[in-house]
């Protein structure tokens, strides 16, 4: 097993992102006629882990592609979260007019281990989990700003491989993912793989350098980045791109 070091990765990650920032993009497109899921299934329940490393809900299909790069522990991301929800889901996804793909952007240690175990569980549970993090991570950030300089030596002192577990355990995150059908054996193998988390991190790297990424969160469609994060200028932009 490659040896993990959790400092060299999560420095690297943060050098290369930060939480919100808003611009402006425009696309323009005909209207995209909606696309009947399979028989018996909604398009919100067809999940596919893609080339470059993120989760595609939806029609793996459609016309209108939109790409999140996200971060669990920025509230940018958990705000968009938080008001796109319902009507992404209903009115886009559903609809299989667009799909979303979600790709990790990760910004911090609690990020890079929370981030590792929704990966962990079954690819159909990713978008529940992911979206049900950010309901819940302003306790998760109260909890790590109100670490003493104790719990925050002993994180810092743990084995390297220790360390995704100490700072998840720290966030109070793992009952959390127990509650949600992760079980603590899996949780600790995933969490235990230094690998697969350096692998995680250095995904980071490669999207920060190959689209250029300001901030979290950011979104493409059809591949061009759009230049906005708030839920309703997101959707302003999947209407010009065809989704009305």
């Amino acid at each position: 097993m490659r040896k993990f070091s959790l400092a060299i990765t999560t420095a690297l990650a943060l050098s290369l992102s930060a939480c919100g920032g808003e611009g402006e993009g425009k696309l323009k497109g005909e209207p995209v006629a909606e696309v009947k899921a399979p028989e018996g299934q909604q398009w919100l329940d067809s999940v596919k882990v893609t080339e470059e490393g993120g989760y595609l809900i939806g029609n793996p299909d459609a016309s209108i592609k939109l790409v999140e790069f996200g971060s669990l522990t920025c509230h940018v991301c958990a705000d968009f979260s938080t008001q796109s929800s319902e009507e992404l889901h209903r009115d886009y996804i559903n609809t299989g007019k667009v799909s979303l793909e979600f790709r990790n952007f990760v910004r911090d240690p609690v990020d890079l281990a929370a981030s590792r175990i929704t990966h962990c569980a079954p690819k159909e549970s990713f978008l529940a989990l992911t979206e049900q993090f950010m309901e819940i991570q302003p306790e998760v950030l109260t909890r790590m700003q109100q670490l003493d300089e104790a719990a925050q030596q002993r994180i810092a002192t743990a084995a390297p491989l220790e360390q995704p577990k100490a700072y998840a355990e720290a966030a109070g995150v793992l009952d959390f993912f127990t509650q949600r059908g992760v079980s603590t054996d899996q949780i600790d193998s995933c969490l235990a793989d230094g690998d697969a988390i350096t692998a995680l991190a250095e995904r980071t790297k490669e999207y920060g350098k190959k689209y250029d990424i300001p901030g979290t969160p950011t979104f493409l469609i059809n591949g061009k980045a759009i230049g906005v994060t708030a839920w309703p200028a997101v959707k302003t932009a999947l209407q010009a791109a065809g989704a009305r």
